[in-house]
């Protein structure tokens, strides 16, 4: 893989089957904090489902038609279903390269909702596991008198959460980091 990250002056190859390299054309401190965003993807997989014409010349469309539903990646999760502006299901990766946590769920689905009412109401009936960090606190206060519901420090997150840490109904304790 070659090429530039987000047109800032970063080169990225790859080095080796499990190494990627950037080189910062200058130092940029917050950089570590915006890999998140970046994805290791099946370049073979996304070749071959490339449509043209797209906007990116030869490219196309770079596979973002297939990817919008289709899985490409090496992450822990692989896509199993994915219904637009409803949810995504998920399943773990068989062939995922990291040992993984005995209590990571084998599978999960995340809604696309951060409405306050809408949490709180799957969280009371047990319809929702863990919530996002972008409640305000008056929902953390109604969140956390529902039996049940445990409401997390988001200091004390597990990396691999990626920053949704809110509450947890049905659980393990501490399993979400909380």
């Amino acid at each position: 893989m070659n090429g530039t990250f987000a047109g800032k002056g970063i080169t990225v190859h790859t080095s080796g089957k499990y190494k990627v390299v950037f080189k910062l054309k200058q130092p940029f401190g917050p950089f570590l904090t915006t890999l998140f965003r970046f994805s290791v993807l099946n370049k073979d997989l996304v070749m071959k489902n490339i449509k043209k014409p797209g906007a990116h010349g030869k490219m196309g469309d770079y596979g973002k038609k297939f990817l919008l539903t289709n899985d490409a990646g090496s992450g822990p999760y692989i896509v199993k279903k994915f219904k637009f502006e409803e949810y995504l299901r998920m399943t773990k990766n068989p062939n995922y390269f990291l040992p993984m946590d005995s209590q990571t769920p084998d599978e999960l689905k995340m809604i696309g909702t951060t409405q306050a009412v809408t949490i709180r109401s799957m969280m009371s009936r047990g319809e929702l596991e863990i919530s996002d960090q972008w409640q305000a606190q008056e929902s953390l206060k109604a969140l956390k008198r529902i039996r049940g519901v445990k409401v997390g420090n988001p200091d004390r997150l597990k990396p691999e959460l990626c920053g949704t840490w809110c509450a947890s109904t049905h659980g393990r304790p501490g399993q979400y980091g909380c």
